[in-house]
Protein backbone atom coordinates (compact mmCIF):
# COMPACT_ATOMS: atom_id res chain seq x y z
CA UNK A 1 0.00 0.00 0.00
CA UNK A 2 3.01 2.44 1.40
CA UNK A 3 4.64 1.40 -2.90
CA UNK A 4 1.13 1.80 -4.49
CA UNK A 5 1.01 5.50 -2.60
CA UNK A 6 4.01 6.26 -3.74
CA UNK A 7 3.55 5.49 -7.28
CA UNK A 8 0.32 7.38 -7.44
CA UNK A 9 2.40 10.82 -6.29
CA UNK A 10 5.53 10.38 -8.58
CA UNK A 11 3.77 9.44 -11.67
CA UNK A 12 1.08 12.14 -10.63
CA UNK A 13 3.11 15.15 -9.38
CA UNK A 14 3.27 17.77 -11.95
CA UNK A 15 -1.36 17.52 -11.74
CA UNK A 16 -1.37 17.02 -7.76
CA UNK A 17 1.02 20.06 -7.46
CA UNK A 18 -1.55 21.93 -9.64
CA UNK A 19 -4.40 20.72 -7.94
CA UNK A 20 -3.43 21.51 -4.79
CA UNK A 21 -2.26 25.14 -4.90
CA UNK A 22 -5.54 25.20 -6.43
CA UNK A 23 -7.33 24.29 -3.38
CA UNK A 24 -5.20 26.83 -2.02
CA UNK A 25 -6.23 29.51 -4.20
CA UNK A 26 -10.10 28.38 -4.00
CA UNK A 27 -10.04 28.98 -0.12
CA UNK A 28 -7.89 32.28 -0.45
CA UNK A 29 -8.78 34.06 -3.94
CA UNK A 30 -6.91 36.78 -2.40
CA UNK A 31 -3.68 35.12 -1.92
CA UNK A 32 -3.18 34.11 -5.99
CA UNK A 33 -3.78 38.11 -6.66
CA UNK A 34 -1.20 39.20 -4.48
CA UNK A 35 1.30 36.71 -6.00
CA UNK A 36 3.50 37.40 -9.22
CA UNK A 37 3.70 35.42 -12.35
CA UNK A 38 7.36 34.29 -10.97
CA UNK A 39 6.11 34.29 -7.20
CA UNK A 40 3.13 31.52 -8.41
CA UNK A 41 5.76 29.55 -10.44
CA UNK A 42 7.59 29.21 -7.24
CA UNK A 43 4.36 28.43 -5.33
CA UNK A 44 4.14 25.52 -7.51
CA UNK A 45 7.62 24.25 -7.58
CA UNK A 46 7.67 24.53 -3.38
CA UNK A 47 4.44 21.98 -3.69
CA UNK A 48 6.49 19.38 -6.01
CA UNK A 49 9.19 19.58 -3.35
CA UNK A 50 6.73 18.82 -0.33
CA UNK A 51 5.02 16.11 -2.79
CA UNK A 52 8.51 14.74 -3.40
CA UNK A 53 9.70 14.37 0.22
CA UNK A 54 6.61 13.18 0.95
CA UNK A 55 6.79 10.22 -1.59
CA UNK A 56 9.66 9.22 -0.32
CA UNK A 57 8.66 9.11 3.25
CA UNK A 58 6.28 6.89 2.79
CA UNK A 59 7.93 4.23 0.00
CA UNK A 60 10.07 3.92 3.31
CA UNK A 61 7.52 4.51 6.10
CA UNK A 62 9.38 7.01 7.80
CA UNK A 63 7.85 9.84 9.04
CA UNK A 64 11.01 11.42 10.32
CA UNK A 65 11.72 11.87 6.59
CA UNK A 66 9.24 14.22 6.32
CA UNK A 67 9.34 15.93 9.56
CA UNK A 68 12.61 16.72 9.20
CA UNK A 69 12.03 18.48 5.74
CA UNK A 70 9.50 20.24 7.59
CA UNK A 71 11.58 21.70 10.07
CA UNK A 72 14.11 22.68 7.22
CA UNK A 73 11.45 24.27 5.19
CA UNK A 74 10.20 26.65 8.54
CA UNK A 75 13.10 27.53 9.55
CA UNK A 76 13.91 28.56 5.44
CA UNK A 77 10.64 30.02 5.22
CA UNK A 78 11.22 31.98 9.26
CA UNK A 79 14.56 33.41 8.08
CA UNK A 80 13.10 33.96 5.25
CA UNK A 81 10.37 36.61 6.16
CA UNK A 82 7.80 34.31 4.40
CA UNK A 83 4.95 33.55 6.32
CA UNK A 84 4.76 30.14 7.82
CA UNK A 85 0.84 29.62 7.10
CA UNK A 86 1.53 29.41 3.56
CA UNK A 87 3.60 25.90 3.89
CA UNK A 88 1.12 24.95 6.54
CA UNK A 89 -1.50 25.30 3.98
CA UNK A 90 0.32 23.82 1.50
CA UNK A 91 0.03 21.13 3.44
CA UNK A 92 -3.59 21.14 4.20
CA UNK A 93 -4.26 21.00 0.28
CA UNK A 94 -1.67 18.54 -0.26
CA UNK A 95 -3.68 16.30 2.31
CA UNK A 96 -6.92 16.97 0.99
CA UNK A 97 -6.06 16.48 -2.48
CA UNK A 98 -4.15 12.99 -1.67
CA UNK A 99 -7.08 12.14 0.48
CA UNK A 100 -10.53 12.93 -1.28
CA UNK A 101 -9.16 13.16 -5.20
CA UNK A 102 -6.72 10.39 -4.80
CA UNK A 103 -8.35 8.55 -1.94
CA UNK A 104 -4.54 7.80 -0.43
CA UNK A 105 -5.40 7.84 3.61
CA UNK A 106 -2.05 7.12 4.89
CA UNK A 107 -0.52 10.33 3.65
CA UNK A 108 -2.43 11.97 6.62
CA UNK A 109 -0.15 10.84 9.61
CA UNK A 110 2.91 11.62 7.68
CA UNK A 111 1.22 15.19 7.09
CA UNK A 112 -0.41 15.71 10.55
CA UNK A 113 2.98 14.80 12.17
CA UNK A 114 5.13 17.35 10.03
CA UNK A 115 2.08 19.74 11.01
CA UNK A 116 2.60 19.06 14.47
CA UNK A 117 6.54 19.59 14.40
CA UNK A 118 6.09 22.94 12.17
CA UNK A 119 4.24 24.53 15.31
CA UNK A 120 6.88 23.82 18.22
CA UNK A 121 9.73 25.95 19.09
CA UNK A 122 12.79 25.25 17.87
CA UNK A 123 16.19 26.60 17.42
CA UNK A 124 19.50 25.71 15.06
CA UNK A 125 22.46 25.45 16.73
CA UNK A 126 26.33 26.12 15.62
CA UNK A 127 27.85 23.19 14.66
CA UNK A 128 31.33 24.98 15.33
CA UNK A 129 32.73 24.03 19.22
CA UNK A 130 35.35 27.13 19.58
CA UNK A 131 35.61 25.17 23.38
CA UNK A 132 37.90 23.01 21.99
CA UNK A 133 41.54 23.96 19.93
CA UNK A 134 41.04 22.40 16.37
CA UNK A 135 36.95 24.02 17.18
CA UNK A 136 38.87 27.67 17.01
CA UNK A 137 41.22 26.24 13.84
CA UNK A 138 37.79 25.31 11.96
CA UNK A 139 36.31 29.03 12.78
CA UNK A 140 38.87 30.75 12.01
CA UNK A 141 38.37 28.76 8.54
CA UNK A 142 34.85 29.23 8.12
CA UNK A 143 35.45 33.21 9.03
CA UNK A 144 38.53 33.15 6.21
CA UNK A 145 35.80 31.61 3.66
CA UNK A 146 32.79 34.10 4.59
CA UNK A 147 35.64 36.87 3.61
CA UNK A 148 36.47 35.07 0.04
CA UNK A 149 40.59 34.82 1.79
CA UNK A 150 41.01 31.23 0.57
CA UNK A 151 44.47 32.37 0.75
CA UNK A 152 44.33 31.87 4.13
CA UNK A 153 42.05 29.39 4.97
CA UNK A 154 44.53 27.45 2.81
CA UNK A 155 47.20 28.77 4.92
CA UNK A 156 45.40 27.78 7.76
CA UNK A 157 45.50 24.35 6.79
CA UNK A 158 49.24 23.70 5.86
CA UNK A 159 49.51 25.56 9.56
CA UNK A 160 47.78 22.99 10.96
CA UNK A 161 49.56 19.84 9.11
CA UNK A 162 52.79 21.60 10.29
CA UNK A 163 51.50 21.49 14.00
CA UNK A 164 50.65 17.54 13.57
CA UNK A 165 47.14 17.88 13.04
CA UNK A 166 46.27 14.76 10.48
CA UNK A 167 44.28 14.41 7.64
CA UNK A 168 41.87 12.81 9.28
CA UNK A 169 41.28 15.18 11.73
CA UNK A 170 41.18 18.45 8.80
CA UNK A 171 38.75 16.75 6.84
CA UNK A 172 36.09 15.24 9.30
CA UNK A 173 36.59 18.32 11.87
CA UNK A 174 37.19 21.17 10.02
CA UNK A 175 36.21 21.10 6.36
CA UNK A 176 33.45 18.65 7.21
CA UNK A 177 31.73 21.29 10.01
CA UNK A 178 32.59 24.30 8.30
CA UNK A 179 30.91 23.05 5.45
CA UNK A 180 27.76 22.04 7.64
CA UNK A 181 28.17 25.95 9.19
CA UNK A 182 28.31 27.91 5.65
CA UNK A 183 24.96 25.30 4.85
CA UNK A 184 23.18 26.15 8.39
CA UNK A 185 23.96 30.59 7.42
CA UNK A 186 22.49 29.90 3.88
CA UNK A 187 19.47 28.45 5.38
CA UNK A 188 19.24 31.10 7.95
CA UNK A 189 19.42 33.44 5.14
CA UNK A 190 22.97 35.49 6.54
CA UNK A 191 25.10 34.50 3.61
CA UNK A 192 23.76 34.07 -0.13
CA UNK A 193 23.57 31.32 -2.51
CA UNK A 194 26.28 32.55 -4.23
CA UNK A 195 28.46 32.94 -0.71
CA UNK A 196 27.75 29.31 -0.32
CA UNK A 197 28.69 28.07 -3.55
CA UNK A 198 32.19 30.33 -3.35
CA UNK A 199 32.84 28.22 0.45
CA UNK A 200 32.21 24.79 -1.26
CA UNK A 201 34.74 25.61 -4.53
CA UNK A 202 37.17 27.13 -2.27
CA UNK A 203 37.28 24.05 0.32
CA UNK A 204 37.52 21.41 -2.79
CA UNK A 205 40.62 23.31 -4.16
CA UNK A 206 42.35 23.09 -0.67
CA UNK A 207 41.36 19.71 -0.32
CA UNK A 208 43.15 18.88 -3.33
CA UNK A 209 46.66 20.43 -1.61
CA UNK A 210 46.58 17.51 0.81
CA UNK A 211 47.12 15.10 -1.99
CA UNK A 212 50.14 14.52 -1.90
CA UNK A 213 49.77 13.02 1.23
CA UNK A 214 46.74 11.32 0.38
CA UNK A 215 47.75 9.55 -2.72
CA UNK A 216 51.33 8.83 -1.18
CA UNK A 217 50.54 6.17 0.95
CA UNK A 218 51.30 2.30 0.30
CA UNK A 219 48.02 1.16 -1.70
CA UNK A 220 46.50 -2.49 -0.90
CA UNK A 221 44.85 -5.07 -3.18
CA UNK A 222 41.82 -3.52 -2.15
CA UNK A 223 39.20 -1.41 -3.80
CA UNK A 224 35.93 0.84 -4.19
CA UNK A 225 33.80 2.71 -6.34
CA UNK A 226 32.46 6.15 -4.82
CA UNK A 227 29.50 7.40 -6.60
CA UNK A 228 26.19 9.49 -6.17
CA UNK A 229 22.79 9.33 -7.26
CA UNK A 230 21.90 10.03 -11.43
CA UNK A 231 20.36 13.64 -9.93
CA UNK A 232 22.33 14.09 -6.72
CA UNK A 233 24.51 16.87 -6.88
CA UNK A 234 26.11 17.53 -3.53
CA UNK A 235 29.55 15.37 -3.90
CA UNK A 236 31.88 17.08 -1.69
CA UNK A 237 30.90 14.42 1.46
CA UNK A 238 31.50 11.94 -1.49
CA UNK A 239 34.89 13.10 -2.34
CA UNK A 240 35.94 13.44 1.52
CA UNK A 241 34.94 9.53 2.05
CA UNK A 242 36.95 8.47 -1.23
CA UNK A 243 39.99 10.52 -0.26
CA UNK A 244 40.14 9.20 3.62
CA UNK A 245 39.91 5.59 1.60
CA UNK A 246 42.47 6.22 -0.52
CA UNK A 247 44.52 7.54 2.43
CA UNK A 248 43.86 4.01 4.29
CA UNK A 249 45.42 2.22 1.58
CA UNK A 250 42.56 1.74 -0.79
CA UNK A 251 42.56 1.52 -4.51
CA UNK A 252 39.13 4.62 -5.32
CA UNK A 253 37.49 5.18 -8.44
CA UNK A 254 35.49 8.63 -7.43
CA UNK A 255 32.50 8.75 -9.86
CA UNK A 256 30.85 11.67 -8.32
CA UNK A 257 27.47 13.68 -8.58
CA UNK A 258 25.12 12.68 -11.09
CA UNK A 259 26.45 8.85 -11.63
CA UNK A 260 24.38 7.18 -13.77
CA UNK A 261 23.42 3.69 -13.92
CA UNK A 262 24.69 2.16 -17.01
CA UNK A 263 28.00 4.35 -16.57
CA UNK A 264 28.69 2.90 -12.85
CA UNK A 265 28.25 -0.81 -14.33
CA UNK A 266 30.25 -0.09 -16.92
CA UNK A 267 33.04 1.52 -14.21
CA UNK A 268 32.54 -2.04 -12.31
CA UNK A 269 32.74 -3.97 -14.95
CA UNK A 270 36.55 -2.60 -15.97
CA UNK A 271 37.52 -1.39 -11.99
CA UNK A 272 36.22 -4.78 -10.07
CA UNK A 273 35.56 -3.46 -7.04
CA UNK A 274 35.33 -5.14 -3.57
CA UNK A 275 32.80 -1.88 -2.12
CA UNK A 276 30.93 0.57 -3.78
CA UNK A 277 29.95 3.07 -1.47
CA UNK A 278 26.70 5.57 -2.46
CA UNK A 279 25.82 9.20 -1.51
CA UNK A 280 23.24 10.75 -1.22
CA UNK A 281 22.55 14.47 0.54
CA UNK A 282 18.49 14.77 -0.44
CA UNK A 283 15.93 12.57 1.09
CA UNK A 284 13.83 12.22 -2.69
CA UNK A 285 16.89 10.90 -3.92
CA UNK A 286 16.63 7.93 -1.97
CA UNK A 287 14.55 5.81 -4.02
CA UNK A 288 17.47 6.60 -6.87
CA UNK A 289 20.15 5.04 -4.11
CA UNK A 290 17.79 1.68 -4.28
CA UNK A 291 17.32 1.93 -7.66
CA UNK A 292 20.76 1.72 -8.49
CA UNK A 293 21.48 -1.28 -5.82
CA UNK A 294 19.02 -2.79 -7.21
CA UNK A 295 20.73 -2.10 -10.90
CA UNK A 296 23.83 -3.52 -9.49
CA UNK A 297 22.49 -6.86 -7.61
CA UNK A 298 20.47 -8.12 -10.70
CA UNK A 299 24.09 -8.67 -12.19
CA UNK A 300 25.49 -11.94 -10.77
CA UNK A 301 28.86 -10.56 -11.44
CA UNK A 302 28.82 -8.71 -8.86
CA UNK A 303 26.82 -10.88 -6.30
CA UNK A 304 30.41 -10.89 -3.80
CA UNK A 305 30.52 -6.82 -4.18
CA UNK A 306 29.00 -5.21 -0.99
CA UNK A 307 27.42 -2.22 -0.88
CA UNK A 308 27.49 0.88 1.76
CA UNK A 309 25.37 4.23 1.87
CA UNK A 310 25.92 7.37 3.22
CA UNK A 311 24.72 10.90 3.59
CA UNK A 312 22.22 13.13 5.54
CA UNK A 313 19.25 10.86 5.21
CA UNK A 314 21.05 7.46 6.20
CA UNK A 315 22.84 10.23 9.46
CA UNK A 316 19.02 10.81 10.75
CA UNK A 317 17.71 7.22 10.59
CA UNK A 318 20.45 4.47 11.09
CA UNK A 319 18.52 1.87 10.19
CA UNK A 320 17.11 2.79 6.73
CA UNK A 321 19.81 1.20 4.59
CA UNK A 322 18.33 -1.81 5.22
CA UNK A 323 15.47 -0.73 3.83
CA UNK A 324 17.20 0.03 0.29
CA UNK A 325 18.96 -3.29 0.24
CA UNK A 326 22.40 -1.96 0.98
CA UNK A 327 25.30 -3.90 3.31
CA UNK A 328 25.61 -0.86 5.72
CA UNK A 329 26.07 2.54 6.18
CA UNK A 330 29.05 4.85 7.53
CA UNK A 331 28.09 8.11 9.59
CA UNK A 332 31.01 9.68 8.08
CA UNK A 333 34.66 8.88 6.08
CA UNK A 334 36.49 7.33 8.80
CA UNK A 335 33.29 5.07 9.74
CA UNK A 336 33.14 4.18 5.99
CA UNK A 337 36.81 3.60 6.02
CA UNK A 338 35.92 0.49 9.42
CA UNK A 339 32.86 -0.48 7.67
CA UNK A 340 34.87 -1.24 4.17
CA UNK A 341 37.59 -2.89 6.41
CA UNK A 342 34.89 -5.17 8.53
CA UNK A 343 32.98 -5.84 4.85
CA UNK A 344 36.05 -7.12 3.22
CA UNK A 345 37.17 -9.66 6.02
CA UNK A 346 33.39 -11.04 5.71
Amino acid sequence: MLKDAYFVITENIDKLSEMALNYQFNKSPQLKERLSKKQLEISLEDTKHHLNYLSEAVAYNDIDIFVNYAKWVKHLFENRNIPLIWFTNSLIAINHILTHEKEIEITSTFIEAAIEAIRKKDHLDTYIDTSTDIGQYTRKYTDYLLKADKQKASELINEMIDQGYTVEEIYLNVFTKSQYEIGLLWHTNEISVAVEHYCTAATQMIMSQLYPLIFSTPKEDKKVIVACTKNELHELGARMVADILELYGWQTYYIGAQSHYESVIETIREFQPDIIAISATISYHLSEVEELIEFIRVNQDFDDIKIIVGGRPFNENNDLFKRIGADGYAKDAIDAVALCEELLKK
